[in-house]
């Protein structure tokens, strides 16, 4: 029986496994005995754990930061790298997001893409090549189940403090035909307070986003003190307009309360979203000119997604850098915070780049907290990895002109040496991955899970 023919005789099984794995809301919760990124996260990573278990591979549970099932033997390790936790859902969805739909061919749902819906494909990917093969393999297939990809790496890191690396291995967690490089990813946040004294016109509060990697698709900012309501008012609605934004406004007993519905994209391409918490603090400054926060926010970011203002603006051969906005959020004492999230070309050194962006916020006036540095990814294209993973894509997909890419994103790929991602994505497809309605077509499905097994069976071979 060839490749197709088995992956037709699994079709229901396939569906019916990530069913069992979206309809968990593992978006990362807090730590609790046993259970590091929460409750969901871990009762994912153990639901997976269970139905690599039924397909009969040996599986481990790391402490429920991470777990892997495997098969074979041999000192290699041939590395599959996936995650079961999420984004928080967001709004605007016209599917449930954690029950899985089908609609003319195409599966809905949290995480179907990103990254419950690839962890199963690879399942069945390393299921199917056993089957094909016959035999043991020489070496050991490990697919990789980690919790906490979406919020810090904090399992892999884990993971490799107790496993160590792999001969060679690739993550499910991309697009195809291959990535072989992977931006710098640089995380700070910039802090401010909302006002400088209650004067006559007051921001109590502005609350935006849900994740640090993806583009605030929604804001509320709240005005108290203010004695030109229904201007204010007028001119948020004006605004509104002019840029095609979605939202509202409320009077309440001491003000007023603005609403922006933006469009949400993954961090790595925020150009492609409509950011609403850059929009409300962009309005924000033409109607409160006192506040510290939004003169600051809008002096060095506004809508500029490029890092331009704040003097990070880079690009090389392969792209360009990336600034978001994920959140901002107002603590007890007035301050807002907001999240930085940029992604930046893989040639350059972006030391000095951070030193400029620290200097102007502090010379605005305001305070940067540095989260994180992720430093960028590049496997040689020409390695055997890299040839291999692309002769699997091509004789499955009869695409003869496919080149490896460079991506803003960032993959369990950049944790570990000789890895890369590939797929599941293709080119010309709309993933809506960080955004509601998140799919995948499930002829894609179909022929992703054939351009993992033979990507293994090659692998396996070298």
């Amino acid at each position: 029986m060839d490749i197709k023919s088995k992956i037709n005789s699994y079709k229901d099984d396939i569906i019916n496994d990530i069913a069992e794995l979206v309809k968990i809301r593992s978006v990362k919760g807090e730590a609790c005995e046993g259970m590091p990124f929460g409750k969901e996260c871990a009762h994912a990573l153990n639901k997976a754990l269970e139905i690599a278990g039924r397909m009969g591979f040996e599986t481990v549970n790391l402490d429920n930061y991470a777990g892997y099932a495997q098969m074979g033997e041999g000192e290699d390790i041939i590395g599959i790298l996936c995650h079961v936790d999420v984004v928080p859902e967001g709004g605007g969805w016209t599917h449930e997001p954690y029950c899985l739909s089908e609609e003319n061919g195409v599966l809905y749902a949290r995480g179907v893409v990103d990254d419950k819906g690839p962890l199963i494909a690879a399942l069945y990917a390393m299921k199917i090549a056993r089957e094909i093969k016959g035999e043991v393999f020489k070496k050991r297939i490990r697919l990789v189940i980690g919790a906490d990809e979406e919020s810090g790496f904090g399992c892999v890191k884990y993971y490799k403090s107790k496993e160590g690396g792999f001969s060679m291995g690739f993550s499910p967690d991309a697009d195809f035909p291959l990535i072989f490089g992977e931006k710098g990813h640089y995380d700070t946040d910039i802090s401010a307070p909302l006002a400088i004294n209650a004067g006559r016109r007051v921001i109590q509060r502005i609350q935006a986003g849900t994740a640090r990697n993806a583009a605030a698709d929604f804001c509320e900012a709240v005005i108290c003190g203010e004695t030109k309501t229904a201007e204010a008012i007028d001119k948020f609605l004006s605004y509104l307009s002019a840029y095609e934004i979605d939202g509202n406004a409320e009077i309440l007993n001491d003000g007023v309360s603005f609403k922006m519905a933006g469009k949400a994209a993954h961090a790595s391409t925020p150009e492609l979203g409509k950011n609403a918490a850059c929009h409300m603090i962009k309005f924000l400054g033409e109607i409160v000119h006192d506040s510290p926060f939004v003169n600051t926010f809008n002096k060095l970011i506004g809508t500029d997604t490029s890092g331009e203002k704040i003097g990070a603006a880079a690009c090389d051969e392969y792209g360009s850098l990336t600034l978001n906005v994920g959140m901002v959020k107002t603590d007890k004492q007035g301050t807002a915070t907001a999240t930085l999230d940029i992604r930046y070309p893989v040639s350059i050194d972006f030391a000095p780049y951070a030193e400029i962006i620290s200097e102007k916020i502090k010379g605005a006036g305001a305070e940067e907290k540095f989260v994180s540095h992720s430093l960028p990814l590049l496997v040689d294209p020409e390695s055997e990895l890299v040839k291999n993973l692309m002769e699997a894509y091509c004789e499955v997909t009869k695409d003869t002109k496919a080149k490896p890419i460079v991506i803003g994103g960032g993959t369990y790929a950049r944790a570990f040496e000789n890895v890369v991602a590939f797929g599941p994505e293709f080119a010309d497809d709309d993933n809506r991955i960080h955004d509601s309605d998140e799919n995948i077509r499930l002829d894609r499905l179909w022929t992703a899970i054939e351009i993992y097994v033979n990507a293994i069976l090659k692998l396996a071979k070298l």
